[in-house]
């Protein structure tokens, strides 16, 4: 469920509020994708279109690596986001952080 916030305030919980193309490493290693994604920033929550078009919402532990095309832009810049990490503070193993760099 999302917070509520003064009538007055804009924006998205999503990191970008468009589908963005991505390919996804599953938790036993297998990629998918392209799929079409939106990750919820707030929540914590990757919500993806099944191949009929369907918005879903992919349980926790399922998904460990976002690789997105381009999230805010046209050009071949892409950005990955990644779990498994450490708990710490209020999130757990689940939690999406994105990889600044790439070795």
């Amino acid at each position: 469920m999302l917070k509520k916030y003064a009538p007055d305030a804009t924006g998205s919980p999503f990191i970008n509020p468009n589908w963005v193309q991505a390919n996804l490493t599953l938790s036993e290693g297998k990629i998918t994708g392209p799929i079409s994604i939106k990750l919820n920033i707030e929540n914590n929550t990757l919500y993806f279109l099944d191949s009929s078009g369907k918005e879903m919402v992919a349980i926790d532990g399922l998904v460990k690596k976002i690789d997105c095309y381009s999230f805010f832009s046209k050009d071949n810049i892409g950005n990955i986001f990644k779990n498994g990490y450490p708990k710490i503070d209020k999130q757990n193993e689940n939690y999406y952080y994105q990889v600044f760099y790439r070795m």
